[in-house]
């Protein structure tokens, strides 16, 4: 379990790499003047402007609710932040089943009224070895000095495995012929295997820009799959929906 205690003095950004999922700036809770709120965020520029605007939340978090695990160590970033001094924050990332790897930061704001820190920790495959619905937990411990009672918020997040799918085309006269590949990633193995028996979704741009199901194949043992259709010359691109345990992709079009 890793824990760290940090005292911020002032402003603090940390520069880390992006991972998909963050939510909009939505509050968890009703605001009082006994108890601070807990505002979602969208990024550091959020945080600024909601405490020059005099924002009446207290406490601020900016966490993914995606998590992908594609690697032997998935980094996963996120943000706090408070408008108050004498504040702690606990950060902590936990499976609901009681399982899994918890992440726990411990952040002082005793010394900045105005401050946001963004950190990111390092988690190995066996550590996210259990897939599926996680909860964020957002503890500030307060000051009775300063009315601000202890607190604490919940943020749901899902951490399950990256797949990837790719496509090929090719076409004679109307008929067009599709190729996809699609991958799993182990994280005992710490390798992507392919992925039998997935399905796959084949779409077809309209003339309006939408996108219009035409097909599917199911991959074989080795994770591969063709199939003709005869939907003639287009814009061609496919996808596969997400599981429990797994993210589903989306490819990138092409032309055939």
């Amino acid at each position: 379990m890793q824990v760290k205690h940090r005292t911020v003095r002032s402003l603090s950004v940390c520069a880390i790499g992006v991972l998909t999922g963050f939510a909009a700036a939505v509050p968890a809770q009703a605001a009082d003047h006994h108890r601070p709120v807990i505002h979602r965020v969208s990024g550091d520029a959020a945080i600024r402007a909601a405490a020059s605007a005099g924002d009446t939340a207290v406490i601020y978090t900016d966490v993914p609710t995606k998590i992908e695990v594609g690697s032997r160590i998935t980094r996963i970033p996120f943000g706090v932040g408070t408008r108050r001094p004498t504040t702690d924050i606990a950060v902590q990332l936990y499976d609901n089943a009681g399982r899994g790897f918890p992440l726990i930061d411990d952040f002082d704001f005793s010394e900045a009224p105005v401050s946001f820190w963004r950190e990111q920790d390092e988690f190995y495959g066996f550590q996210l070895a259990v897939y599926g619905n996680y909860t964020w937990d957002i503890a500030a411990t307060g000051s009775a000095a300063d009315g601000y009672p202890n607190y604490e918020a919940y943020f749901a997040a899902s951490v399950r495995a990256h797949s990837l799918l790719g496509f090929s085309t090719g076409r004679v006269g109307n008929n067009v012929t599709v190729t996809v590949a699609t991958r799993l990633y182990n994280n005992v193995a710490d390798k992507y295997q392919g992925w039998a028996g997935r399905g796959v979704y084949l779409q077809k741009q309209t003339a309006g820009g939408a996108w219009a199901n035409v097909g599917g194949i199911t991959t074989d043992a080795r994770g591969n799959g063709t199939k003709t259709i005869g939907t003639g010359a287009g814009v061609y691109r496919v996808y596969d929906k997400d599981t429990a345990t797994v993210w589903g992709q989306v490819s990138a079009p092409r032309r055939s």
